[in-house]
């Protein structure tokens, strides 16, 4: 909703539900998605598909990147109707003031709103690359979380002559975990770097988006709304703008006028008064 005028509503989101994610089920998922999508590769995969797979898991990121840049600019509006409020002991020349400024700060907000769908629109519909290192790290580790867990199947524990005790695995068993068919294997990859991909691309985007579409463009930026009330913003204004801002109500001046007319014919009246003297 907006903060003081109706006219700010049309720009902001409506609340929209966030389906929880599912917690099992992404492996099945994966694989049929791979087979409506297999070609003639060996041994691997279409390169399109980790850009379908990713589009999909992040299927929710519109509501919540546009539902927070919506708070933000819900926030920043109230702040600025309270600042004139505080700084504007005079309920209209607060109100005056707020409405001049009003369809810049809706080109602002709609600016902000705009980045963080050119933010989506790279992150989802452009070609998954990264240069962070972390993906790498990532990947390594969750390929071993995943040998590691086919593994601790056929351990069992063992008592060393020192007392302790630990998990061995037979090296025969190690290598039936690695007899596994090409679709599976095929399937186990993508899942891996899609997982390792989006850890890097959903913290990529939170920054991005933290740092422009809301702390650049509506909060601390050169041209953020908080800029707009300035000493310049102040002398470039009109002679119309300032009267619409600081001068009286056009009822008061109607009276004002019939006070001074009326003045004048006192005033007339009595001259005629004492020329009969």
């Amino acid at each position: 909703m907006s903060f003081f005028n109706p006219g700010t509503d049309y720009i902001l989101h409506d609340c929209v539900p966030i389906q929880e994610s599912k917690t099992k089920g992404i492996l099945p998922w994966i694989k049929n998605i791979y087979r409506q999508s297999r070609g003639f590769e060996i041994c691997t995969f279409n390169s399109s598909i980790l850009s379908s797979v990713l589009k999909k898991q992040s299927a929710n990121w519109p509501s919540l990147a546009q539902g927070y840049i919506c708070d933000v600019i819900s926030t920043v509006h109230i702040f600025i109707r309270k600042a004139s409020t505080v700084s504007c002991r005079d309920q209209k020349l607060g109100e005056n003031i707020l409405s001049l400024v009003l369809d810049d700060l809706i080109d602002k907000s709609r600016h902000a709103l705009s980045t963080t769908n050119f933010l989506l629109q790279i992150e989802r519909e452009g070609t998954p690359m990264t240069q962070n290192h972390y993906l790498n790290s990532n990947l390594k580790k969750c390929r071993q979380e995943c040998m590691s867990s086919e593994a601790k199947k056929s351990s069992f524990s063992v008592e060393y002559h020192n007392g302790s005790s630990g998990e061995c695995v037979r090296l025969s068993d190690l290598t039936q975990i690695h007899h596994i068919n090409n679709l599976h294997q095929t399937v186990q990859d993508i899942h891996d770097i899609l997982k390792s991909y989006y850890k890097v691309a959903r913290k990529r985007f939170i920054e991005n988006l933290c740092l422009q579409a809301a702390d650049f463009y509506l909060v601390t930026g050169p041209e953020a709304p908080m800029a707009l009330f300035s000493p310049s913003w102040v002398y470039n204004l009109s002679s119309e703008q300032l009267e619409n801002i600081v001068g009286e109500e056009s009822s008061v001046r109607r009276k004002r006028r019939l006070l001074k007319k009326q003045a004048k014919g006192l005033e007339t009246g009595k001259k005629i008064c004492f020329s009969f003297n």
